[in-house]
């Protein structure tokens, strides 16, 4: 998998225990970043319910020439957040998403909105199975 990122889980995996302290000076780092200062901190001072953003690219074909990284998942990950996605529409016939998160406990509020732009827009369709990607 070298054009994934599995050195990547494979280093982390060499990190040693969660009960490390420096993993946990590091994780409590993360938490305030990306709960305090970073998702909380942008509901409030905008008001809002939620945050919609690309979830990454458009899909890709599962080759190493294609692949394309990127998204908006890491600081809901980080801050042990909901996060949930939804069909925006489509590029070159691949599915492109929208991810939607918030503060904690907030999944009743993020499943209403994902339910009400999905009947609005209607973008979501079924799947085709091709022989190839082309």
């Amino acid at each position: 998998m070298p054009w994934f990122g599995q050195d990547i889980f494979e280093a982390a995996a060499k990190k040693g225990s969660t009960h490390e302290e420096a993993y946990i000076k590091a994780r409590i780092l993360c938490i305030a970043a990306s709960r305090d200062r970073g998702i909380d901190a942008a509901l409030s001072m905008h008001r809002l319910d939620g945050i919609l953003a690309p979830s990454g690219g458009p899909a890709w074909k599962i080759d190493h020439v294609h692949y394309s990284g990127g998204a908006c998942t890491s600081m809901p990950a980080a801050a042990g957040y909901p996060h949930l996605t939804v069909p925006a529409g489509f590029i070159h016939g691949l599915p492109v998403g929208l991810s939607l998160f918030g503060t904690a406990f907030s999944e009743p509020t993020l499943l209403y909105i994902a339910l009400a732009f999905e009947h609005y827009t209607r973008i979501r369709k079924p799947p085709e199975f091709r022989a190839t990607a082309d």
